[in-house]
Protein backbone atom coordinates (compact mmCIF):
# COMPACT_ATOMS: atom_id res chain seq x y z
CA UNK A 1 0.00 0.00 0.00
CA UNK A 2 2.35 3.02 -1.01
CA UNK A 3 -0.15 5.44 -2.36
CA UNK A 4 -0.76 6.49 1.32
CA UNK A 5 3.18 7.97 0.34
CA UNK A 6 1.13 10.60 -1.68
CA UNK A 7 -2.81 10.58 0.12
CA UNK A 8 -1.82 11.04 3.82
CA UNK A 9 -1.83 13.84 5.66
CA UNK A 10 -1.31 16.48 2.36
CA UNK A 11 -2.44 19.26 4.84
CA UNK A 12 -0.77 19.85 7.88
CA UNK A 13 -2.69 21.59 11.14
CA UNK A 14 -1.69 22.56 14.49
CA UNK A 15 -0.81 19.94 16.55
CA UNK A 16 0.29 21.76 19.33
CA UNK A 17 -2.80 23.95 19.32
CA UNK A 18 -5.18 21.65 21.80
CA UNK A 19 -8.94 21.95 20.86
CA UNK A 20 -9.78 24.23 23.84
CA UNK A 21 -9.95 20.87 25.66
CA UNK A 22 -8.39 22.39 28.83
CA UNK A 23 -10.38 25.44 29.05
CA UNK A 24 -12.37 24.35 31.16
CA UNK A 25 -9.54 23.38 33.53
CA UNK A 26 -8.69 26.15 36.37
CA UNK A 27 -5.24 26.64 36.80
CA UNK A 28 -3.45 28.42 39.68
CA UNK A 29 -0.67 30.85 40.05
CA UNK A 30 1.17 27.74 42.57
CA UNK A 31 0.09 25.27 39.14
CA UNK A 32 2.58 27.54 36.77
CA UNK A 33 4.97 27.62 39.44
CA UNK A 34 5.40 24.43 39.67
CA UNK A 35 5.03 23.47 35.95
CA UNK A 36 6.57 26.50 33.72
CA UNK A 37 10.29 27.50 33.44
CA UNK A 38 10.30 30.97 34.60
CA UNK A 39 13.16 33.15 35.30
CA UNK A 40 13.87 32.14 38.33
CA UNK A 41 13.96 28.46 37.39
CA UNK A 42 16.01 29.24 34.20
CA UNK A 43 18.95 27.65 35.09
CA UNK A 44 20.98 24.29 34.60
CA UNK A 45 21.62 22.48 37.32
CA UNK A 46 24.22 19.89 36.49
CA UNK A 47 24.85 17.79 39.70
CA UNK A 48 23.45 16.69 43.14
CA UNK A 49 24.43 15.49 46.48
CA UNK A 50 21.37 14.32 48.55
CA UNK A 51 22.00 13.34 52.13
CA UNK A 52 18.78 11.92 53.99
CA UNK A 53 18.46 10.25 57.62
CA UNK A 54 15.62 8.38 58.25
CA UNK A 55 13.41 8.66 61.73
CA UNK A 56 11.34 5.42 61.06
CA UNK A 57 9.58 5.56 64.55
CA UNK A 58 8.24 9.48 63.72
CA UNK A 59 7.85 8.72 60.16
CA UNK A 60 10.58 12.17 59.73
CA UNK A 61 13.44 12.51 57.46
CA UNK A 62 16.39 15.46 58.11
CA UNK A 63 18.32 16.17 54.96
CA UNK A 64 20.33 18.64 52.98
CA UNK A 65 20.68 18.95 49.11
CA UNK A 66 23.55 20.44 47.71
CA UNK A 67 21.85 22.13 44.32
CA UNK A 68 25.23 22.69 41.70
CA UNK A 69 23.97 25.25 39.05
CA UNK A 70 24.92 27.92 36.41
CA UNK A 71 22.74 30.71 34.81
CA UNK A 72 22.67 31.60 31.88
CA UNK A 73 22.24 35.58 32.45
CA UNK A 74 22.82 37.51 35.38
CA UNK A 75 19.87 35.98 37.99
CA UNK A 76 19.50 37.74 41.76
CA UNK A 77 16.82 35.20 42.76
CA UNK A 78 16.27 31.56 41.62
CA UNK A 79 13.22 29.37 42.80
CA UNK A 80 14.12 25.85 44.18
CA UNK A 81 10.93 23.11 45.29
CA UNK A 82 9.98 21.87 48.38
CA UNK A 83 6.48 20.77 49.88
CA UNK A 84 5.58 23.15 52.54
CA UNK A 85 5.10 20.40 54.65
CA UNK A 86 8.59 20.23 55.23
CA UNK A 87 10.75 22.70 56.96
CA UNK A 88 13.40 24.60 55.60
CA UNK A 89 16.28 24.63 58.40
CA UNK A 90 19.12 26.51 56.20
CA UNK A 91 20.37 27.41 52.61
CA UNK A 92 23.61 28.34 52.64
CA UNK A 93 25.58 29.54 49.09
CA UNK A 94 28.87 27.03 49.18
CA UNK A 95 28.18 26.00 52.20
CA UNK A 96 29.18 29.58 54.19
CA UNK A 97 26.93 32.10 53.31
CA UNK A 98 23.38 31.96 54.35
CA UNK A 99 20.95 33.21 51.57
CA UNK A 100 17.59 34.99 52.30
CA UNK A 101 14.65 32.82 50.91
CA UNK A 102 10.57 33.49 50.76
CA UNK A 103 8.41 30.54 50.70
CA UNK A 104 4.93 30.75 48.40
CA UNK A 105 3.70 27.15 48.49
CA UNK A 106 5.28 24.31 47.31
CA UNK A 107 8.08 26.74 46.22
CA UNK A 108 11.00 28.86 47.35
CA UNK A 109 12.31 32.01 46.26
CA UNK A 110 16.46 32.40 47.06
CA UNK A 111 18.38 35.44 47.05
CA UNK A 112 21.45 37.08 46.13
CA UNK A 113 23.10 39.25 44.97
CA UNK A 114 24.37 38.49 41.75
CA UNK A 115 24.38 34.82 40.12
CA UNK A 116 26.65 35.38 37.06
CA UNK A 117 26.44 33.55 33.59
CA UNK A 118 29.25 31.07 33.10
CA UNK A 119 30.29 30.42 36.87
CA UNK A 120 29.51 27.39 38.79
CA UNK A 121 27.69 27.69 41.59
CA UNK A 122 26.03 25.20 44.67
CA UNK A 123 23.97 26.05 47.27
CA UNK A 124 22.83 23.69 50.49
CA UNK A 125 18.98 23.37 51.23
CA UNK A 126 18.82 21.75 54.78
CA UNK A 127 15.26 20.92 55.81
CA UNK A 128 13.54 17.98 57.67
CA UNK A 129 9.78 17.03 58.01
CA UNK A 130 7.45 14.06 57.70
CA UNK A 131 6.57 13.81 54.38
CA UNK A 132 3.03 13.30 52.63
CA UNK A 133 1.93 9.30 53.18
CA UNK A 134 1.08 7.90 50.00
CA UNK A 135 -2.70 6.67 50.36
CA UNK A 136 -2.67 3.94 47.42
CA UNK A 137 0.75 3.41 45.66
CA UNK A 138 2.51 4.25 42.99
CA UNK A 139 -0.77 5.55 41.61
CA UNK A 140 -1.41 8.23 44.80
CA UNK A 141 2.61 9.41 45.28
CA UNK A 142 4.10 10.09 48.84
CA UNK A 143 5.64 7.67 51.11
CA UNK A 144 5.11 3.95 52.50
CA UNK A 145 6.27 3.42 56.05
CA UNK A 146 5.12 -0.71 56.58
CA UNK A 147 7.05 -3.36 58.40
CA UNK A 148 7.94 -6.83 56.35
CA UNK A 149 5.39 -8.98 57.45
CA UNK A 150 7.96 -12.17 57.38
CA UNK A 151 10.85 -10.49 59.39
CA UNK A 152 8.59 -7.82 61.14
CA UNK A 153 11.32 -5.37 60.39
CA UNK A 154 10.77 -1.86 59.09
CA UNK A 155 10.03 -1.35 55.25
CA UNK A 156 10.43 2.33 53.65
CA UNK A 157 9.79 3.05 50.34
CA UNK A 158 8.74 6.25 48.48
CA UNK A 159 6.96 6.79 44.87
CA UNK A 160 6.23 10.49 43.31
CA UNK A 161 5.64 10.24 39.96
CA UNK A 162 3.18 13.39 39.24
CA UNK A 163 3.13 14.26 43.08
CA UNK A 164 6.80 15.25 42.40
CA UNK A 165 9.90 14.64 43.80
CA UNK A 166 9.84 18.01 45.39
CA UNK A 167 7.23 15.75 47.76
CA UNK A 168 10.22 14.45 50.07
CA UNK A 169 14.26 16.65 48.69
CA UNK A 170 14.73 19.75 47.71
CA UNK A 171 15.11 20.70 43.61
CA UNK A 172 14.17 21.78 40.63
CA UNK A 173 11.53 19.88 40.26
CA UNK A 174 10.71 19.90 36.44
CA UNK A 175 11.12 17.42 33.80
CA UNK A 176 13.19 19.27 31.17
CA UNK A 177 16.39 19.63 33.48
CA UNK A 178 17.64 16.69 34.57
CA UNK A 179 21.47 16.20 36.48
CA UNK A 180 24.37 15.44 35.11
CA UNK A 181 25.27 12.95 37.67
CA UNK A 182 24.52 12.42 41.23
CA UNK A 183 25.30 10.96 44.66
CA UNK A 184 22.72 9.65 47.62
CA UNK A 185 23.45 9.01 50.76
CA UNK A 186 20.77 7.74 52.90
CA UNK A 187 21.07 6.87 56.44
CA UNK A 188 19.21 4.39 58.27
CA UNK A 189 19.50 1.90 61.47
CA UNK A 190 22.36 -0.46 61.11
CA UNK A 191 20.35 -3.46 60.82
CA UNK A 192 18.58 -2.47 57.74
CA UNK A 193 19.77 -1.74 54.14
CA UNK A 194 19.23 1.46 52.14
CA UNK A 195 18.85 0.20 48.68
CA UNK A 196 19.01 3.48 45.60
CA UNK A 197 19.41 4.44 42.10
CA UNK A 198 22.83 4.19 40.37
CA UNK A 199 26.33 1.97 41.80
CA UNK A 200 26.77 1.39 45.66
CA UNK A 201 29.97 3.74 46.51
CA UNK A 202 29.90 2.10 50.16
CA UNK A 203 28.95 2.62 53.81
CA UNK A 204 30.04 4.59 56.85
CA UNK A 205 29.06 4.53 60.53
CA UNK A 206 27.57 8.02 61.97
CA UNK A 207 27.43 6.64 65.12
CA UNK A 208 26.63 2.70 66.60
CA UNK A 209 23.28 2.90 66.04
CA UNK A 210 22.80 4.09 61.94
CA UNK A 211 24.47 2.97 59.33
CA UNK A 212 24.71 5.67 56.05
CA UNK A 213 24.86 3.99 52.28
CA UNK A 214 26.14 5.89 49.53
CA UNK A 215 25.19 5.67 45.97
CA UNK A 216 26.68 7.12 43.05
CA UNK A 217 24.64 7.86 39.40
CA UNK A 218 26.44 8.24 36.46
CA UNK A 219 24.07 9.26 34.28
CA UNK A 220 21.04 12.21 33.97
CA UNK A 221 18.00 11.07 36.04
CA UNK A 222 14.55 13.09 35.95
CA UNK A 223 13.69 13.94 39.52
CA UNK A 224 10.78 11.73 39.63
CA UNK A 225 13.37 8.44 39.45
CA UNK A 226 15.42 9.83 42.56
CA UNK A 227 14.80 7.39 44.98
CA UNK A 228 15.61 4.55 47.80
CA UNK A 229 14.10 0.88 49.44
CA UNK A 230 14.65 0.72 53.15
CA UNK A 231 14.79 -2.40 54.67
CA UNK A 232 16.26 -6.33 55.96
CA UNK A 233 17.62 -6.21 51.88
CA UNK A 234 19.75 -8.90 50.45
CA UNK A 235 21.41 -8.84 47.38
CA UNK A 236 21.32 -11.56 44.87
CA UNK A 237 23.62 -11.60 41.87
CA UNK A 238 23.64 -12.93 38.59
CA UNK A 239 26.79 -15.05 38.97
CA UNK A 240 27.87 -15.12 35.30
CA UNK A 241 30.20 -13.11 33.20
CA UNK A 242 28.47 -11.76 30.34
CA UNK A 243 30.34 -11.11 26.83
CA UNK A 244 27.37 -9.85 24.21
CA UNK A 245 27.90 -8.09 20.92
CA UNK A 246 25.40 -5.36 21.94
CA UNK A 247 27.94 -3.64 24.45
CA UNK A 248 25.60 -2.84 27.01
CA UNK A 249 23.74 -5.12 29.25
CA UNK A 250 26.39 -7.88 28.01
CA UNK A 251 28.88 -5.71 28.16
CA UNK A 252 33.08 -6.39 28.55
CA UNK A 253 33.50 -2.90 30.03
CA UNK A 254 35.82 -3.39 32.94
CA UNK A 255 33.42 -0.82 34.85
CA UNK A 256 29.76 -2.43 34.11
CA UNK A 257 27.78 -3.04 36.95
CA UNK A 258 26.23 -6.13 36.96
CA UNK A 259 22.61 -7.23 37.41
CA UNK A 260 21.35 -7.36 40.80
CA UNK A 261 18.15 -8.58 42.52
CA UNK A 262 17.50 -7.06 45.89
CA UNK A 263 14.95 -9.12 47.97
CA UNK A 264 13.92 -8.99 51.44
CA UNK A 265 15.81 -11.56 53.72
CA UNK A 266 14.08 -14.17 54.37
CA UNK A 267 13.47 -17.35 53.14
CA UNK A 268 9.78 -17.31 51.52
CA UNK A 269 11.06 -14.56 50.01
CA UNK A 270 14.05 -15.62 48.54
CA UNK A 271 12.85 -18.93 47.50
CA UNK A 272 9.89 -16.53 45.87
CA UNK A 273 12.44 -14.27 43.66
CA UNK A 274 14.62 -16.96 42.12
CA UNK A 275 12.23 -16.79 39.66
CA UNK A 276 12.95 -13.16 38.83
CA UNK A 277 16.94 -14.08 39.42
CA UNK A 278 16.53 -15.25 36.11
CA UNK A 279 13.55 -13.95 34.22
CA UNK A 280 14.73 -10.43 35.05
CA UNK A 281 17.26 -11.15 32.84
CA UNK A 282 16.04 -12.89 30.41
CA UNK A 283 13.77 -9.92 29.52
CA UNK A 284 17.14 -7.24 29.53
CA UNK A 285 18.53 -9.58 26.79
CA UNK A 286 15.10 -9.71 24.50
CA UNK A 287 14.71 -5.64 25.28
CA UNK A 288 18.42 -5.56 24.27
CA UNK A 289 17.48 -7.14 20.57
CA UNK A 290 14.76 -4.79 20.03
CA UNK A 291 15.90 -1.71 21.47
CA UNK A 292 19.67 -1.68 21.59
CA UNK A 293 22.26 -1.61 24.95
CA UNK A 294 21.01 -0.82 28.00
CA UNK A 295 21.85 2.67 28.72
CA UNK A 296 22.59 3.19 32.34
CA UNK A 297 25.66 -0.08 32.24
CA UNK A 298 27.83 1.80 35.12
CA UNK A 299 24.76 1.99 37.12
CA UNK A 300 23.71 -1.61 36.92
CA UNK A 301 20.13 -2.89 36.26
CA UNK A 302 18.40 -3.87 40.49
CA UNK A 303 15.28 -5.14 40.56
CA UNK A 304 14.30 -4.25 44.25
CA UNK A 305 11.48 -6.01 46.18
CA UNK A 306 9.21 -2.78 46.94
CA UNK A 307 5.83 -2.75 49.18
CA UNK A 308 3.99 -1.35 46.36
CA UNK A 309 3.02 -2.66 42.84
CA UNK A 310 6.03 -1.32 41.01
CA UNK A 311 7.64 1.76 39.71
CA UNK A 312 10.66 2.62 37.01
CA UNK A 313 13.17 3.98 39.42
CA UNK A 314 16.28 4.34 36.57
CA UNK A 315 18.22 1.60 37.48
CA UNK A 316 16.60 0.56 40.59
CA UNK A 317 13.07 -0.66 39.21
CA UNK A 318 10.79 -1.65 41.96
CA UNK A 319 8.81 -4.96 41.94
CA UNK A 320 6.01 -5.95 44.24
CA UNK A 321 3.82 -7.77 41.95
CA UNK A 322 5.02 -11.40 43.34
CA UNK A 323 6.08 -13.09 40.48
CA UNK A 324 2.61 -13.52 39.01
CA UNK A 325 2.54 -14.29 35.49
CA UNK A 326 -0.41 -12.84 33.49
CA UNK A 327 -2.55 -15.21 30.90
CA UNK A 328 0.16 -14.10 28.57
CA UNK A 329 3.10 -16.18 29.90
CA UNK A 330 5.26 -12.65 31.51
CA UNK A 331 5.44 -11.12 34.24
CA UNK A 332 3.77 -7.60 33.31
CA UNK A 333 5.91 -5.17 36.12
CA UNK A 334 9.13 -6.53 35.10
CA UNK A 335 8.59 -6.21 31.42
CA UNK A 336 6.91 -2.73 31.22
CA UNK A 337 9.48 -1.00 34.05
CA UNK A 338 11.95 -2.72 32.56
CA UNK A 339 11.19 -0.80 29.64
CA UNK A 340 10.80 1.96 31.16
CA UNK A 341 14.77 2.06 31.34
CA UNK A 342 14.70 2.87 27.79
CA UNK A 343 11.33 4.69 27.96
CA UNK A 344 10.88 7.24 30.48
CA UNK A 345 14.71 7.09 31.84
CA UNK A 346 16.76 7.12 28.66
CA UNK A 347 14.34 9.20 26.90
CA UNK A 348 12.88 11.42 29.51
CA UNK A 349 9.74 13.92 28.30
CA UNK A 350 10.70 17.90 29.36
CA UNK A 351 6.99 18.73 30.42
CA UNK A 352 4.07 16.34 32.55
CA UNK A 353 2.19 17.04 29.51
CA UNK A 354 4.10 14.89 27.43
CA UNK A 355 3.85 11.56 29.51
CA UNK A 356 2.31 9.61 27.24
CA UNK A 357 5.87 9.83 25.30
CA UNK A 358 7.16 7.59 28.77
CA UNK A 359 3.43 5.10 28.71
CA UNK A 360 2.81 4.45 25.17
CA UNK A 361 6.16 3.45 23.68
CA UNK A 362 6.81 1.22 26.80
CA UNK A 363 3.42 -0.32 26.88
CA UNK A 364 3.42 -1.17 22.91
CA UNK A 365 7.47 -2.94 23.92
CA UNK A 366 5.23 -5.34 25.59
CA UNK A 367 3.51 -6.15 22.29
CA UNK A 368 6.55 -6.36 20.23
CA UNK A 369 8.17 -8.88 23.13
CA UNK A 370 4.94 -10.65 22.90
CA UNK A 371 5.81 -11.13 18.96
CA UNK A 372 9.47 -10.84 19.01
CA UNK A 373 10.74 -13.87 16.73
CA UNK A 374 14.56 -12.94 17.01
CA UNK A 375 15.31 -14.45 13.32
CA UNK A 376 13.25 -11.66 12.22
CA UNK A 377 13.81 -8.54 14.37
CA UNK A 378 17.60 -9.06 15.47
CA UNK A 379 19.50 -6.78 13.00
CA UNK A 380 22.45 -5.05 13.16
CA UNK A 381 21.94 -4.06 16.87
CA UNK A 382 23.05 -7.37 18.17
CA UNK A 383 23.15 -11.08 17.13
CA UNK A 384 20.26 -13.50 17.61
CA UNK A 385 19.84 -15.34 21.03
CA UNK A 386 18.30 -17.99 22.14
CA UNK A 387 15.29 -18.52 24.34
CA UNK A 388 15.64 -19.75 27.54
CA UNK A 389 11.81 -21.63 27.31
CA UNK A 390 9.85 -19.16 29.49
CA UNK A 391 6.41 -20.17 27.22
CA UNK A 392 5.56 -22.10 24.37
CA UNK A 393 6.86 -20.87 21.21
CA UNK A 394 3.97 -19.69 19.44
CA UNK A 395 3.43 -17.50 22.32
CA UNK A 396 6.07 -15.13 19.90
CA UNK A 397 4.41 -14.13 17.42
CA UNK A 398 1.99 -11.56 16.02
CA UNK A 399 -1.11 -13.55 16.67
CA UNK A 400 -0.66 -13.47 20.19
CA UNK A 401 0.28 -9.87 20.56
CA UNK A 402 -2.71 -8.66 18.45
CA UNK A 403 -4.72 -10.84 21.09
CA UNK A 404 -2.67 -8.90 23.92
CA UNK A 405 -3.41 -5.23 22.34
CA UNK A 406 -6.99 -6.55 22.13
CA UNK A 407 -7.03 -6.85 26.09
CA UNK A 408 -6.08 -3.09 26.30
CA UNK A 409 -8.03 -1.98 23.95
CA UNK A 410 -10.75 -2.54 26.00
CA UNK A 411 -9.76 -0.34 28.49
CA UNK A 412 -9.55 2.86 26.46
CA UNK A 413 -11.88 5.54 27.87
CA UNK A 414 -11.92 8.13 25.69
CA UNK A 415 -12.86 10.86 28.24
CA UNK A 416 -9.81 13.22 27.23
CA UNK A 417 -6.89 13.95 25.34
CA UNK A 418 -3.49 11.76 26.38
CA UNK A 419 -1.63 14.96 25.56
CA UNK A 420 -2.10 17.42 28.74
CA UNK A 421 -1.47 21.37 28.83
CA UNK A 422 2.24 22.84 28.95
CA UNK A 423 3.47 24.72 31.95
CA UNK A 424 1.14 23.71 35.03
CA UNK A 425 2.61 19.95 36.20
CA UNK A 426 -0.72 18.61 34.87
CA UNK A 427 -1.08 15.71 36.10
CA UNK A 428 -4.91 14.83 36.13
CA UNK A 429 -5.73 12.04 33.88
CA UNK A 430 -8.79 10.07 35.19
CA UNK A 431 -7.97 6.86 33.10
CA UNK A 432 -4.75 5.46 31.11
CA UNK A 433 -5.35 6.33 28.06
CA UNK A 434 -2.05 7.41 27.94
CA UNK A 435 -0.69 3.67 28.17
CA UNK A 436 -4.07 1.72 26.27
CA UNK A 437 -4.46 4.35 23.59
CA UNK A 438 -1.40 5.27 23.34
CA UNK A 439 -0.02 1.83 22.20
CA UNK A 440 -2.95 1.36 20.22
CA UNK A 441 -2.25 4.86 18.54
CA UNK A 442 1.37 3.62 17.85
CA UNK A 443 0.29 -0.06 16.78
CA UNK A 444 -2.09 1.55 14.11
CA UNK A 445 1.04 3.74 12.94
CA UNK A 446 2.86 0.50 12.49
CA UNK A 447 0.20 -0.88 10.24
CA UNK A 448 0.13 2.11 8.03
CA UNK A 449 4.01 2.17 8.08
CA UNK A 450 3.59 -1.26 6.27
CA UNK A 451 7.60 -2.26 7.14
CA UNK A 452 8.47 -3.57 10.31
CA UNK A 453 12.26 -3.82 9.77
CA UNK A 454 11.56 0.28 8.83
CA UNK A 455 9.26 0.34 12.24
CA UNK A 456 12.01 -1.63 14.75
CA UNK A 457 15.20 0.71 12.72
CA UNK A 458 13.13 3.59 13.23
CA UNK A 459 12.73 2.55 17.32
CA UNK A 460 15.85 2.13 17.83
CA UNK A 461 17.11 5.02 15.66
CA UNK A 462 15.16 6.86 18.65
CA UNK A 463 17.44 5.48 21.73
CA UNK A 464 20.30 7.52 20.11
CA UNK A 465 18.37 10.62 18.79
CA UNK A 466 16.88 11.38 22.26
CA UNK A 467 19.35 10.07 24.86
CA UNK A 468 19.33 11.77 27.65
CA UNK A 469 18.10 15.23 26.87
CA UNK A 470 14.41 16.58 27.47
CA UNK A 471 11.80 15.45 24.75
CA UNK A 472 8.72 17.08 23.69
CA UNK A 473 5.84 15.69 21.51
CA UNK A 474 7.41 17.70 18.68
CA UNK A 475 10.03 16.41 18.92
CA UNK A 476 8.85 12.84 18.25
CA UNK A 477 6.73 13.95 15.55
CA UNK A 478 8.81 15.42 13.61
CA UNK A 479 11.62 12.39 14.20
CA UNK A 480 8.82 9.76 12.91
CA UNK A 481 7.85 12.04 10.26
CA UNK A 482 11.62 12.18 8.82
CA UNK A 483 12.48 8.92 9.41
CA UNK A 484 9.15 7.40 8.04
CA UNK A 485 8.65 9.60 5.61
CA UNK A 486 5.76 10.36 6.16
CA UNK A 487 4.06 14.09 7.69
CA UNK A 488 2.10 12.47 10.96
CA UNK A 489 1.14 16.01 12.12
CA UNK A 490 -2.35 15.19 11.50
CA UNK A 491 -2.41 11.70 12.90
CA UNK A 492 -0.73 12.52 16.15
CA UNK A 493 -3.28 15.68 16.55
CA UNK A 494 -6.27 13.18 16.31
CA UNK A 495 -4.79 10.56 18.42
CA UNK A 496 -2.66 12.87 21.08
CA UNK A 497 -5.24 16.00 21.42
CA UNK A 498 -8.59 14.83 20.76
CA UNK A 499 -10.42 12.90 23.05
CA UNK A 500 -12.39 10.84 20.79
CA UNK A 501 -11.23 8.39 18.04
CA UNK A 502 -11.46 8.83 14.26
CA UNK A 503 -14.87 7.99 12.81
CA UNK A 504 -15.74 6.47 9.92
CA UNK A 505 -19.26 6.23 8.87
CA UNK A 506 -20.44 3.88 6.08
CA UNK A 507 -22.83 1.72 4.72
CA UNK A 508 -24.09 -0.62 1.85
CA UNK A 509 -26.15 -0.30 -1.51
CA UNK A 510 -26.32 -3.22 -3.98
CA UNK A 511 -25.34 -2.57 -7.72
CA UNK A 512 -26.65 -5.73 -9.73
CA UNK A 513 -25.14 -8.75 -7.83
CA UNK A 514 -22.64 -6.72 -6.19
CA UNK A 515 -22.42 -4.93 -3.08
CA UNK A 516 -21.17 -1.35 -2.98
CA UNK A 517 -19.18 0.14 -0.03
CA UNK A 518 -19.92 3.59 0.79
CA UNK A 519 -17.63 5.57 3.22
CA UNK A 520 -16.07 8.87 5.04
CA UNK A 521 -14.41 10.33 7.75
CA UNK A 522 -16.46 11.86 10.20
CA UNK A 523 -14.52 12.55 13.44
CA UNK A 524 -13.55 16.15 14.75
CA UNK A 525 -10.57 16.86 13.27
CA UNK A 526 -11.11 17.24 9.72
CA UNK A 527 -8.16 17.46 8.30
CA UNK A 528 -7.47 13.46 9.48
CA UNK A 529 -7.28 11.15 6.12
CA UNK A 530 -5.27 7.88 7.39
CA UNK A 531 -5.71 4.96 4.62
CA UNK A 532 -7.74 1.75 6.63
CA UNK A 533 -8.03 -1.58 5.61
CA UNK A 534 -10.98 -4.14 5.48
CA UNK A 535 -11.30 -7.64 4.54
CA UNK A 536 -13.29 -10.33 3.64
CA UNK A 537 -14.06 -13.91 5.78
CA UNK A 538 -12.38 -15.89 3.28
CA UNK A 539 -8.97 -16.12 4.67
CA UNK A 540 -7.52 -16.76 1.47
CA UNK A 541 -8.17 -12.57 0.45
CA UNK A 542 -5.86 -10.56 1.38
CA UNK A 543 -6.71 -7.06 3.16
CA UNK A 544 -7.75 -4.34 1.03
CA UNK A 545 -6.69 -0.68 1.62
CA UNK A 546 -9.60 2.16 1.28
CA UNK A 547 -8.33 6.02 1.27
CA UNK A 548 -11.48 7.80 3.39
CA UNK A 549 -11.73 11.68 3.51
CA UNK A 550 -14.85 13.76 4.59
CA UNK A 551 -16.69 13.57 1.19
CA UNK A 552 -18.31 10.18 0.57
CA UNK A 553 -16.17 7.71 -1.33
CA UNK A 554 -18.02 4.60 -3.18
CA UNK A 555 -15.47 0.64 -3.87
CA UNK A 556 -17.26 -2.30 -5.60
CA UNK A 557 -17.02 -5.30 -3.13
CA UNK A 558 -15.72 -7.50 -6.31
CA UNK A 559 -14.09 -10.46 -4.36
CA UNK A 560 -16.95 -10.93 -1.31
CA UNK A 561 -20.15 -9.29 -0.05
CA UNK A 562 -21.17 -7.47 2.55
CA UNK A 563 -22.26 -10.16 4.48
CA UNK A 564 -18.62 -11.22 4.87
CA UNK A 565 -17.12 -7.42 4.88
CA UNK A 566 -14.94 -6.88 8.23
CA UNK A 567 -13.08 -3.81 9.17
CA UNK A 568 -9.41 -4.63 10.36
CA UNK A 569 -9.90 -3.81 14.07
CA UNK A 570 -7.05 -5.46 15.08
CA UNK A 571 -4.91 -2.91 13.46
CA UNK A 572 -6.59 0.17 13.57
CA UNK A 573 -7.76 2.76 16.33
CA UNK A 574 -10.53 4.08 14.58
CA UNK A 575 -14.51 4.37 15.19
CA UNK A 576 -16.81 2.18 12.50
CA UNK A 577 -19.99 3.08 12.42
CA UNK A 578 -22.26 1.62 10.20
CA UNK A 579 -25.37 4.05 9.51
CA UNK A 580 -28.53 4.63 7.34
CA UNK A 581 -29.13 6.08 4.22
Amino acid sequence: MKKWLILFFLAPSLLYAQPNFFDTFTFTRADSLRGKITEQRDYDVFFYDLSVAFNIEEQSITGENQIHFTVPAKRNRIQVDLFENLAIESIKLFGKTELPFKREGNVIFIDYETFKPKKKYWITVAYSGSPIIAKKPPWDGGFIWTNDTMTGKPWVAVACEGLGASSWWPCKDHLSDEPDSMHLHYTVPKDLVAVANGKQAGETNPDQLHKTYHWHIHYPINSYNVTFYIGDYVSMEYPEKFYYPSGGYFSENPDFEPPSFWVINSRDSINKWKFDYHYGNQVLMELEVILCPYPFELDGYKLVEAPYWGMEHQSAIAYGNNQKLNEFWFDFITLHESGHEWFGNLISCGDHADLWIHEAFTTYLEAMFLEHDEEKYSTSCAQPIPFLDRMPRDEYFKQKAIQYLNTQRAKIKNQMPIKGPYNVNFNAWPDADMYYKGTWMLHTLRTLVENDSLWFETIRGMTKEFAFKPVYTKDVVEYLSRELDKDLTDFFNQYLNYASLPKIEYYFTKSGDQSVLHYRYAGELEAFDAPVRYFFNDELVEYQWLFPTREWKTQELTIGNSKDFNWDVDHFLIDFEKVKR
